[in-house]
């Protein structure tokens, strides 16, 4: 009987069958818990790499603020992950004061579980360990500001007086600080700043631009120095790059008195016919009927705060040029007037001409000016601006406006006088050749209109110089910004400073 039944095979198949299907269920339950785990796995790294980019962007705020932005963002790109998903763990960790630790990273930690389709049979088995998947992901990001150079185009004219100038500078100093990470230099990263008014400040250590010596120049503005305002040139060199050679030399802008001769008294065409746009200098005063000079005030007053009472032949010039410079401090001391410098300041007469500053801003880029810069103390860096087309380096110029372009009928501008300037109708289509012709050359261009009562033809106007936002993909984000208020205008330079800077995930 032992032996018929050593030999007698039925019920083998059964049991063969048997345990081939649950091999095959559970290699096939395994292969499911796999492709399950590794989805898993890939949707949380991807949504903690996108909450650290979306955190990253601006490190400066409350960690109260960048927690929220973090889990906002990781639950919005979590879509698409297990629905048994557990996430039992998201900590942003800030790794600035550790010693040894990047200032600028911050690290996102994720733990998580997702139960198994083999649960049940491991159970059964009692591999409790196969129950579950525990997760672990971590995402870190660096933020990094790319090589740049930056010039502030900056509106000083009138209108900005009083606290729209001081909101100004405090949003000027916000894209410094921003641009500089708080530090005194950032390595391949050049700011500098052009004030525009009616005019524009080259500085007097550029005198060498001139059409005569600095001592024909001083001499013709007596009693005082030429302080650095000049004509635009030609009308083709006007809307151009050109550097200051040969037949491009510039004009000192000078501002004549009013006043033709004291004997007998004659005043020129636009006193006579408008007696609210004068430039008298020396004053006068009447006496007795009689007009002389009036020796209880300076021969000439030409201090911002002066306002429209000023008068002088440097009238209505602004502070100068900065150049692009890697110094944060030297940026500051522009903004504010420390250090001996003049500060960013509403300088009153003459009218808006946003064309004038962007072709100045443009110029502070050009590497057909490499060279020609210099600074305040005299000295030059050699190297500056850089080519166009400098691997990882962007050129950017970052304007803004409280108004409307446009000149007074008698004052004198970087043009001239009235009949030898364009006409008012003229001004924005001229600015906006520029903004063409300076994106052609693969410059970057914010705009900025600023203030409650900027009207729709301006904001079209800033709205078109703008780069595209839809194709400037150097840099990601929109490139025109309106800010009706001071602390507006702040977010909006600190933004671009955002965009500007590089973010980048280290792990």
């Amino acid at each position: 009987m032992l032996r018929r039944m050593m030999r007698d095979r039925r019920g083998s198949v059964l049991v063969l069958g048997t345990f081939g299907i649950l091999l095959t269920g559970a290699i096939s339950m395994f292969a499911t818990d796999l492709a399950r785990v590794q989805v898993a796995r890939a949707r949380i790294q991807g949504a903690a790499d996108a909450a650290m980019l979306a955190a990253a962007r601006d490190l400066g705020a409350p960690e109260a603020t960048l927690r929220a932005v973090a889990q906002q963002v990781f639950d919005a790109n979590l879509s698409g992950a297990p629905g048994d998903l557990a996430v039992t763990r998201l900590e942003m960790i800030f790794t600035a004061g550790r010693p040894g630790d990047d200032p600028d990273t911050i690290r996102l930690e994720v733990d998580a579980r997702l139960p198994l389709m083999m649960a049940r049979l491991a159970d059964a088995i009692r591999l409790t360990d196969l129950t579950r998947a525990d997760l672990s992901i971590v995402s870190a990001a660096r933020k990094r500001v790319m090589g740049a150079e930056v010039m502030m185009v900056l509106d000083n004219t009138g209108s900005m007086a009083g606290q729209p100038i001081k909101d100004l500078r405090a949003a000027a100093r916000v894209l410094a600080d921003t641009l500089f990470d708080n530090r005194e230099s950032v390595p391949n990263v050049y700011v500098g700043l052009v004030n525009y008014s009616a005019t524009v400040n080259i500085g007097r250590q550029h005198a060498g631009w001139l059409d005569r010596t600095l001592a024909q120049a001083d001499a013709e503005f007596a009693p005082t120095p030429w302080k650095g305002c000049v004509r635009v040139r030609s009308t083709a060199l006007a809307e151009t790059d050109a550097p200051p050679v040969a037949a491009a030399l510039f004009t000192p802008q000078f501002w004549p008195s009013s006043r033709l001769s004291w004997s007998p008294l004659k005043y020129d065409t636009y006193y006579t016919n408008n007696k609210n746009h004068k430039n008298l200098w020396p004053p006068e005063k009447t006496v007795n009927g009689v007009v002389v000079q009036d020796t209880g005030k300076p021969y000439v007053d030409e201090r911002q705060s002066a306002g429209n009472n000023g008068y002088g032949p440097n009238l209505g010039c602004p502070g100068p040029i900065t150049p692009l410079i890697s110094s944060r401090q030297a940026i500051l001391d522009a903004i504010d007037g420390t250090n001996g410098a003049q500060r960013v300041d509403a300088w009153s007469r003459g009218g808006t001409f946003g064309n004038i500053g962007l072709a100045w801003g443009w110029r502070a880029l050009s590497p057909r000016w490499r060279g020609a810069w210099r600074y305040r103390d005299g000295t030059v860096n050699t190297a500056l601006p850089l080519d166009y087309d400098t691997p990882f380096h962007n050129k950017i110029i970052v304007m803004m406006t409280d108004g409307v372009n446009q000149h007074y009928q008698s004052d004198m501008t970087a043009y001239g006088r009235p009949n030898e300037m364009i006409a008012k109708s003229e001004v924005d289509p001229s600015m906006l050749r520029l903004c063409q012709n300076i994106k052609d050359q693969g410059i970057i261009v914010f705009t900025i209109t600023f203030g409650g009562s900027v009207n729709t033809a301006t904001r079209d106007t800033y709205t078109s110089c703008a780069s595209d936002a839809a194709t400037e993909q150097r840099i990601v984000g929109q490139k025109y910004y309106h800010a009706p208020t001071g602390a507006q205008l702040q977010t909006v330079f600190s933004a671009i400073g955002g965009q500007i800077q590089e973010l980048r995930l280290v792990q």
